[in-house]
């Protein structure tokens, strides 16, 4: 990565070799996948508070940055998922190099409950899951029920999943819910009737 970037100085016939920025860690280290966290990144050569300066989480732009000193950037995250986020400010252009502390989280799904909680042992059947952290567009959400992944998952919203399910045993199943490698449970969410004789 490079370290360092030439500058032209505006009405001058000379440059100015300008470091790259050096974030050291952020605070907070996550946040809802809702976006509009404030996320303070302290490091240091972080310039002026005139200069062109952007951060970034993983890869999307921070929807605001404020300079508050050489050594402190403030980021308004962007909506996302994952976690350990890697969190970059880049100065006039110069995108600073990857530290394994300045990152961020958004945090994990939750499961809090199903609206149908009862279906055939064959499956194929609609529930609709319900919690938060799905994230703000469709993040390949996986869902499984009893330890068997969903015939076709359908995500809505952060807060709302489709699952068509499986076939399954007669005693309870648990949901698993899992975001890109985030992943939550819900105990015995779920029961299968007992197939007809």
């Amino acid at each position: 990565s490079r370290t360092s970037q030439p500058q032209h100085l505006q009405g001058s016939p000379f440059t100015l070799t300008t470091p790259a920025p050096l974030p050291v860690f952020t605070q907070p280290k996550n946040g809802p996948t809702t976006a509009n966290t404030a996320v303070t990144v302290v490091g240091s050569l972080f310039g002026q508070s005139s200069c062109n300066i952007e951060a970034t989480i993983g890869s999307t732009i921070c929807t605001s940055t404020v300079w508050t000193s050489d050594s402190s950037v403030v980021c308004t995250s962007g909506a996302g998922i994952g976690h350990d986020r890697s969190v970059k400010v880049a100065l006039f252009g110069l995108s600073s190099i990857d530290t394994s502390l300045s990152v961020f989280s958004y945090n994990e799904p939750r499961l809090s409950s199903l609206l149908r909680t009862n279906g055939p042992a064959a499956g194929s059947v609609t529930t609709t899951i319900i919690g938060t952290g799905f994230g703000q567009f469709d993040s390949s959400v996986r869902v499984s029920l009893g330890g068997t992944q969903c015939l076709a998952t359908d995500w809505q919203s952060d807060t709302t999943i489709l699952c068509r399910t499986p076939g399954g045993r007669t005693d309870g199943a648990t949901a698993v819910g899992s975001v890109v490698s985030l992943q939550n449970s819900l105990s015995l969410a779920f029961t299968f009737d007992q197939p007809a004789l």
